[in-house]
């Protein structure tokens, strides 16, 4: 049964997004199952890799080693680290794309299967999906970076009050700035998924959907992101306080010691047991927020277009 494409209050919107989570579920928690615990698991792994190998640079560090043997610890463990989060950052978009998929069709009255939606998931679309990721954490991390060229700049030239007044309000207007630019290019991978839009097509698309209802959206999208991040922290609490057992006891013994009793190796070794379950909540953790994400992003897309009139005179039922 398709939804109404009507534009919609924030209590439809809510009701909106609870709905589809529970019409959804067994599709999008299948797709986690297919993508989210093998990036989770390669997280888990890299991470592990990296504590241990920070252990073993400060052990051969103490033990007097040649220089090649702690860049080759080095560049194994950054580099399996590095592989680890990129592994990641792929099936995050690949998650994105195909629960959209599914999410859009419920919306539209379409049932996507999760064989489906991974069909749909071509080469061509999870290109350009993470094309557009890449260029637009690019534009807003640029503009949130920005203004750090600054301070050197007022140190060096032994800035007075008049200058560092401005460098304070560059990094107000630059975290303004950064938030402009999240809400108005949020829904271009949604574009992208179910309007087959290019990478740069997605941002002007998502712009002219979101023009007039900044505001709202980024309130809307406040509120959403609050909600999953407690959502998530209640649910990964028991996990992280199950796994990371070992460590808070090794800490409460290490606090119970004197100074000169507690071994200066002891918070690197404690490092060396906490990096396969890191792994496992780190990755896990970015993926369930990718899940629940992919639902409420839709709906806002549907209303958002439906509030430009998209949908007086036509259906969206044919655009896959």
């Amino acid at each position: 049964m398709a939804y109404d494409l009507v534009p919609l209050n924030v209590g439809d919107i809510i009701e909106r997004f609870f709905g589809l989570f529970g019409r959804t579920f067994k599709r999008l928690a299948g797709i986690f199952l297919l993508v989210g615990v093998p990036a989770a698991i390669v997280m888990a792994v890299s991470m592990d890799t990296f504590f241990s190998s920070l252990v073993e640079i400060v052990t051969m560090t103490q033990s007097g080693p040649t220089d090649e043997l702690l860049v080759q610890a080095a560049l194994r463990g950054f580099g399996l680290l590095l592989l680890g989060v990129g592994f990641l950052l792929v099936a995050d978009v690949v998650v994105l794309v195909a629960s959209q998929l599914v999410v859009c069709g419920e919306i539209v009255g379409r049932k996507i299967s999760v064989r489906e939606a991974f069909e749909l998931t071509t080469i061509s679309r999870l290109g350009r999906a993470l094309g557009q990721r890449f260029l637009g954490e690019l534009g807003s991390g640029l503009a949130i970076v920005g203004p750090y060229l600054l301070i050197p700049v007022a140190i060096a030239t032994n800035a007075g009050g008049g200058i560092i007044a401005l460098v304070v309000l560059t990094f107000v207007l630059a975290f303004a700035l950064f938030l402009y630019l999240r809400v108005r290019w949020a829904y271009g991978t949604t574009t992208i998924v179910w309007e087959e839009e290019s990478v740069f097509g997605a941002f002007t698309r998502s712009g002219y959907l979101v023009s007039g209802n900044g505001w709202r959206l980024f309130l809307i999208m406040a509120v959403f992101a609050i909600l999953i991040g407690i959502a998530l922290s209640m649910l990964m609490m028991p996990f992280q306080l199950w796994m990371f057992k070992d460590l808070f006891l090794l800490g409460l013994q290490e606090s119970a010691r004197t100074v000169s009793q507690q071994s200066p190796m002891n918070p690197i070794e404690m490092l060396s047991g906490i990096g396969l379950a890191y792994g496992l909540v780190v990755g896990g953790a970015t993926v369930l927020q990718t899940l629940l994400k992919s639902i409420y992003l839709p709906v806002l897309y549907f209303d958002l277009r439906a509030r430009k009139g998209e949908f007086e005179l036509e259906s969206d039922e044919g655009l896959l």
